[in-house]
């Protein structure tokens, strides 16, 4: 077998991504927002649903298939069905939204994000690029500079002093949808002794020149007769070119890396790459060399037609780093490089400026109201909750939620012995912004009794309503030290006067290892784990039927965030397939840690806004995923 066919995968289809992993288990681990097997946005599955209760018999003549009954089965770590598979990896759960989370499977890609594509160039027939109305808005570069032949086809044109061609307007990210070029080319193969090529690459803007280097992208070559797939501007595969005709070609890129050639060419079938892919959003440029054609009489390689379709995944580990949720400015009224905790709500049914931002700096808590141009403007009245003989060391870990009228405030104090708890104060009647410091009261009494070791510290809560039941995920602290995200719910009075109970019983926990009251530990076992040492501030949060909790993981000095994964808040599985789904970038505000995560959905763009820190001070920061909530 030659080198380049071994190192080539070629199958005449796809498999299904939702195969289970090596150890049977379901590695894709769940959710997107979106309507399947039960996760309606609308309604709530209950909580203590036993969903290994109500799955088909395995001995029975006629066994439902797993999840077509309850969206549960697909996230119970049984084969309820025994047959075709375990959880997402039975093809009745492979679309569900429960098994979408951290997926780039084709069953999981479905939203559609607007796309581009070349127009037609027919009007534009015989004349140069720069004086086509119809691409005014591409990018031209080069010399001699990109034509439109008398078919309306565009002919790159590039020569001896390097690629000519056209950067497409717009933007695509590989990193959180799948991107599908297709691409009508012709190249004849007759043109002996001349450079006559033309490609199709995704590439970052500083790689845009007379040599085009770009993260992937097809060539195809008349001069040689051959059909290339590009990484990183040099040949991965390539096939024989078979004849002159124009061909159909049809290359996707998914969020994983993996890039695929499709054609109907006789001999490609489909051909697989890895790539990598770059924190940058991606321009499609068009280009080639099809100058030094001597007497040749075909005419030279020409792009005949293009699209680009973009298909959303939820891909919770190609979040891209944006600025401050905070409106720039000069000089801050807390202690410049001390913010932390961020937390975003929004009364139900309310308008976009009655959200709310609230934060930590300084001991105190700050609200933060929308300015009106993407970012949040403090209050100038300054912190609703400040240092005083009642709170000496201050106020840390903020988490709104909204009642009915009020919010409620939920913060980790800390007592005269400097042990952390939960605390909650309601906020004024009619949304003020203010709380009475006389509604103060523990959210919990400590220390909490637990099979796996008394929890005698509660700090970094994070809640969600369900109905008229309050869930709510914090930090326990073990009298050992050892740390855990553990969960709980609130009684069912809808203004906040409640007892604290366990919403687990003796149920709670991961699928592979259930617990009493603990989700998920450091994970000391694991040496790479980016949560070996340390886990701390749970954010819960609730996204179209689906239950989704990042916490923040250490191991020795950085901070990264991780992501679990529950249909019913009964069983977490580790969601991303147990990776991190934000990392310190070794620079700048976060080059050290990114923590105290916070969820928010912002029209169609998903926000996780979090902590920074560089080593010396904090820093509030965004990523975000632009996909759509299906």
């Amino acid at each position: 077998m030659s080198a380049r066919v071994a190192s080539l995968l070629v199958i005449a289809s796809l498999a299904a991504c939702t195969a289970a992993g090596p150890s049977g288990r379901d590695p894709h681990g769940s959710t997107d927002a979106g309507a399947g097997l039960g996760t309606d946005a609308g309604s709530d599955p209950p909580p203590h649903t036993d969903a290994s209760a109500s799955g088909g018999d395995a001995g029975g003549a006629t066994p439902d298939r797993e999840g077509l009954a309850d969206a549960a089965e697909c996230f119970d770590g049984l084969d309820n069905d025994a047959f075709a598979g375990l959880d997402c990896a039975d093809p009745a759960c492979g679309a569900a939204a429960v098994c979408c989370v951290g997926v780039a499977s084709d069953a999981c890609c479905t939203a559609t994000l607007p796309g581009a594509a070349l127009p037609s160039l027919d009007a534009c027939a015989g004349s140069a690029a720069s004086s086509c109305a119809a691409l005014a808005g591409a990018g031209i570069f080069g010399s001699p500079e990109p034509v439109v032949d008398a078919a309306g086809a565009l002919v790159p044109n590039g020569g001896e002093a390097g690629d000519s061609g056209l950067v497409l307007p717009g933007e695509v990210r590989p990193q959180t949808a799948r991107v599908t070029l297709r691409a009508r080319i012709a190249a004849p193969t007759s043109c002996d002794g001349c450079i006559d090529a033309i490609a199709i690459s995704l590439a970052t803007d500083d790689a845009i020149g007379p040599s085009v280097r770009g993260v992937t992208g097809l060539l195809v070559s008349g001069s040689r007769g051959d059909v290339s797939l590009l990484v990183g501007g040099a040949v991965a595969w390539t096939t024989p070119l078979p004849d002159d005709a124009p061909h159909d070609y049809e290359l996707t890129i998914e969020p994983s890396g993996v890039v695929s050639l499709r054609s109907d060419a006789p001999g490609i079938l489909e051909a697989r790459v890895a790539a990598a892919l770059p924190d940058a959003a991606l321009r499609v440029v068009v280009h080639g060399r099809t100058t030094n054609r001597g007497a040749a009489s075909d005419p030279p390689a020409r792009l005949v037609s293009l699209a680009i379709e973009s298909s959303g995944c939820d891909m919770p580990d190609a979040l891209v780093r944006a600025a401050s949720p905070l409106a720039s400015g000069g000089s801050v009224p807390w202690v410049a490089g001390s913010e932390r905790a961020p937390s975003i709500a929004r009364p139900e049914g309310a308008l976009d400026s009655a959200t709310r931002l609230a934060f930590a700096a300084g001991g105190a808590i700050w609200l933060a109201r929308p300015d009106g141009a993407g970012t949040f403007a403090p209050l100038e009245s300054g912190p609703v909750v400040s240092p005083n003989d009642q709170l000496p060391f201050g106020l840390r870990d903020p988490h709104l939620v909204p009642l009915e009228d009020r919010w409620l405030l939920l913060a980790t104090a800390l007592d005269a012995e400097r042990r952390r708890r939960v605390v909650r104060i309601e906020g004024g009647a009619g949304w003020a912004d203010t709380f009475d410091l006389g509604t103060m009261r523990d959210l919990v009494a400590l220390p909490i009794a637990d099979p796996a070791g008394d929890v005698i510290e509660l700090d970094g809560a994070s809640a969600v309503r369900v109905g008229a039941d309050l869930y709510v995920a914090a930090r326990a602290i073990r009298a050992g030290g050892a740390s855990a995200i553990v969960l709980l719910r609130a009684g069912s009075e809808a203004d906040g006067a409640f007892e604290l109970g366990d919403v687990c019983g003796t149920g709670c926990g991961s699928i592979a290892e259930r617990g009493a009251i603990e989700v998920h530990a450091a994970r000391e076992h694991d040496a790479r784990a980016f949560d070996h040492d340390e886990v701390a501030a749970p954010a819960l949060v609730r996204q179209g039927g689906v239950y989704r909790l990042y916490y923040a993981g250490r191991r020795g000095t950085r901070w990264s965030i991780g992501l679990l994964v529950s249909l019913d808040l009964r069983f977490f599985r580790e969601g991303n397939e147990g990776a991190p789904v934000l990392t310190p970038s070794g620079q700048g505000a976060d080059a050290l840690g990114v923590l105290d995560p916070e969820a928010w959905i912002d029209g169609d763009t998903f926000v996780l806004l979090h902590a920074a820190s560089d080593g010396v001070r904090t820093a509030l920061r965004q990523a975000t995923q632009p996909a759509p909530v299906r």
